[in-house]
C-alpha cells in the first residue's frame, strides 16, 4: 500500500496544549513518525507530512496518489473529557476498527467512529482523521506516554488490516537473569555518580536530589531499562551488556545526565526483576515486578522526579 500520514498542526500552529503543556504539534509527528516505521517494516510505501504543508496545497488530486490517508491529532477540552475517537467521511468501518484498537491500546475510553463532513481535512480527501486522546486530561496523557508502542502499532495494525508483532524478542540462547543486582545512579544535583547499590540492601540515589542516570547489571542474563525524562519521552532502551561503572558514555546508562526522570521501566531475559523509585520530596511507590517491556506498567508518575530506586 502507498499510505499517507499527517501530522496535524506545524510550524507557528502548535495545536492544542497538554497536561504537561507539551504541544500538539509535536506530539503528532512523533506518533506519524513510529506509525511509519512499523508500515515500511511491513512493506508499505509511507509519506508523512505536517500538517502545515498541506493546508490550501492539497487537492483530491494529490489525494489519488495514495490508497490510504490518516491525519493524526490530540484531542482538549476542559481537563477531564478523556477518550478516543476516529472521524470519517466515507470511511466508517475503518474508523470504528481504529478507535476500537487505539482505545484498547491506550487504556481509555473509547468514544467511537463519527461522522463529519465539515473537516478539511476530511473534505480533501483524508479517509480517517484519530483523536487520539485528550492529552489535557492527565490521565489520559499517562495512559498515552506508558503505551506509545503498542499505539503506534494499533494504528498500524487499523490501516493494513494485519497483526504488528513486538519487536523485542526473548532469545533462548541467554540465561534467566539470577544472582546479585548491582546498580547504579547518577545525582544531578551533585553532578555525579553515586556509589553502587547491591540488591535491596540499600537504596541508589540521595533524597531530594534528582536522578539523571540509572544502569544495572545481574550476576547472569541481561537486564533492559528504560527511562522517562520529565516533560519529554521514554528512552531507548538500555541492555546490562555495556554496564560500566561511573561512565558517562550513553551506551551504559539510561537517562540524560542534569534531565530529571519521572519513569522507570526495568525487566530482564525471562524472570522477572522487582524495583520500586521514591518521589522527590514524596515517597516510596509500590513494588513493581516486570519480565519484558510489553507488559503494562511503569515505576513513577509523570511530572514528579524521581530520587531513588530500589531493585531486587
Amino acid at each position: 500500500m502507498k499510505i499517507l500520514l499527517s501530522a496535524g498542526h506545524g510550524g507557528t500552529d502548535s495545536g492544542s496544549i497538554g497536561a504537561d503543556k507539551g504541544k500538539e504539534k509535536n506530539r503528532t509527528i512523533d506518533l506519524a513518525n513510529r506509525v511509519a516505521k512499523y508500515l515500511k517494516s511491513a512493506g508499505h510505501s509511507v509519506t508523512v507530512k505536517q500538517e502545515k504543508n498541506l493546508l490550501g496545497k492539497w487537492s483530491m488530486s494529490n489525494r489519488r496518489g495514495y490508497d490510504y490517508a490518516l491525519s493524526v491529532h490530540f484531542n482538549a477540552f476542559n481537563g477531564s473529557a478523556k477518550g478516543t475517537e476516529v472521524l470519517y467521511k466515507n470511511t466508517p468501518k475503518k474508523a470504528t476498527t481504529m478507535a476500537n484498537k487505539v482505545a484498547k491500546a491506550i487504556g481509555t475510553t473509547n468514544r467511537g467512529a463519527k461522522n463529519r463532513t465539515d473537516l478539511y481535512m476530511l473534505n480533501i480527501g483524508f479517509d480517517n482523521l484519530v483523536e487520539v486522546c485528550f492529552h489535557d486530561n492527565s490521565n489520559d496523557l499517562s495512559k498515552y506516554n506508558a503505551n506509545i508502542d503498542n499505539i503506534a502499532k494499533a494504528i498500524t495494525d487499523s490501516i493494513t488490516g494485519g497483526s504488528t508483532t513486538s519487536t523485542v524478542s526473548k532469545p533462548s540462547s541467554k540465561p534467566t537473569c539470577t544472582g546479585d543486582i548491582t546498580y547504579q545512579t547518577y545525582d544531578n544535583k551533585k553532578k555525579q555518580w553515586l556509589p553502587e547499590v547491591v540488591n535491596d540492601r540499600d537504596y541508589a540515589g540521595n533524597l531530594g536530589n534528582g536522578l539523571g542516570g540509572v544502569r544495572a547489571k545481574c550476576k547472569n542474563g541481561n537486564i533492559y531499562i528504560q527511562t522517562h525524562v520529565k516533560g519529554g519521552s521514554w528512552l531507548s532502551t538500555i541492555n546490562s551488556s555495556a554496564y560500566s561503572k561511573n561512565s558517562n558514555d550513553g551506551n551504559s546508562y539510561s537517562g540524560i545526565i542534569n534531565k530529571p526522570i519521572d519513569g522507570v521501566k526495568i525487566w530482564s531475559d525471562y524472570g522477572y526483576v522487582e524495583y520500586r523509585v521514591h518521589l522527590k520530596g514524596g515517597k516510596w511507590l509500590p513494588w513493581v515486578k516486570k519480565a519484558d517491556n510489553t507488559a503494562s506498567g511503569y515505576a513513577g508518575i509523570y511530572g514528579k522526579e524521581i530520587d531513588a530506586i530500589q531493585m531486587k
